[in-house]
């Protein structure tokens, strides 16, 4: 493991390549991935089955509950998904544990990665009056200085390039 930091959380929305860039950087940095929308579904089935049955409240306290599972452990580089830096308790969790950073893609980027994906994305089918390039951008509007909390790096490049600039701002400061 390298003394960088003990682990590495990546957030921002939906669709800004947390995986894809995780999967890469945990590599990289010879660190494990760890996706918390997997650990949510591993123990309690599909995304959109929890949404369906106990709304966001109830996905989001998950997601906290998955935050909390990842304390003691290290070397860890975190996807977290696109919503749990939206609770404060959360946040403010996984900021002990982990450096945040937040990737960001436009929304053009977002609509057709979503899409292109085939997945249910739960907040994007949301708001049925919305098409969702309008949905994307009233959702990043809405979360704007939630992930400006956090140092940011542009995913709408090259993964390579991601993870660099991720490993640039994670490297340790000289004293």
């Amino acid at each position: 493991m390298s003394s960088r930091t003990s682990n590495i959380a990546l957030t921002g929305f939906m669709a800004t390549g947390k995986t894809t860039v995780g999967i890469a950087l945990a590599e990289q940095l010879d660190f494990i991935f760890v996706d918390t929308d997997l650990l949510i579904e591993a123990e309690h089935g599909p995304i959109p089955a929890i949404f369906e049955a106990h709304g966001e409240a109830g996905f989001r306290q998950l997601e906290g509950e998955a935050v909390e599972s990842l304390v003691g452990t290290s070397g860890l580089v975190i996807a977290t998904g696109g919503g749990l830096v939206t609770i404060d308790a959360t946040a403010t969790r996984l900021a002990e544990i982990a450096t945040i950073i937040t990737l960001s893609a436009s929304p053009e980027t977002i609509v057709h990665r979503a899409t292109a994906e085939g997945a249910t994305r739960p907040l994007l089918a949301a708001g049925s009056h919305d098409s969702p390039a309008e949905r994307v951008r009233a959702l990043l509007a809405e979360r704007a200085d939630i992930y400006g909390r956090y140092p940011a790096v542009d995913s709408d490049r090259p993964v390579a390039d991601v993870v660099a600039s991720i490993i640039e701002l994670t490297a340790p400061t000289e004293p």
